[in-house]
């Protein structure tokens, strides 16, 4: 698998600031300019071809997050990730030692197969002079 293989479809992006008191949800799919699509497929390859990768099983009669994404598609793709990214932040309420983020939600495609991506993307600290 090449990095270019991986086709960006869309993404939407909330932001998990803990310490605002409440998550900062978008309405609207990002606009994905050739720079987004770069910066998406870039951290998506990074964690498919690494050699962390891990897999999982949901409890399919308990688990909340597996129930959303069974009714999970391109086009009610913002309303859904709403509701993970409310999901999410509640556990990062109870633990303060999950720093703050952004969170994309992003659908791709490799090998013909469609894949939705989760990218908890911490904040850096940045020193200007």
């Amino acid at each position: 698998m090449e990095k270019d293989d991986i086709i960006i479809r869309s993404a939407v992006m909330h932001i998990m600031d803990s310490t605002v008191g409440m998550p900062v949800l978008s309405d609207t799919l990002l606009n994905l300019t050739p720079d987004m699509n770069d910066f998406l497929r870039n951290h998506i390859y990074k964690v498919i071809s690494g050699d962390d990768l891990k897999t999982c099983v949901f409890d399919e009669e308990n688990s909340e997050v597996y129930h959303l994404l069974q009714e999970f598609s391109e086009e009610n793709m913002v309303e859904v990730t709403r509701k993970l990214a409310e999901l999410l932040y509640g556990i990062m309420n109870s633990n303060m030692a999950i720093p703050p983020a952004d969170v994309f939600f992003v659908t791709y495609q490799l090998e013909s197969q469609q894949h939705l991506a989760i990218l908890k993307m911490n904040y850096k600290e940045v020193y200007m002079h």
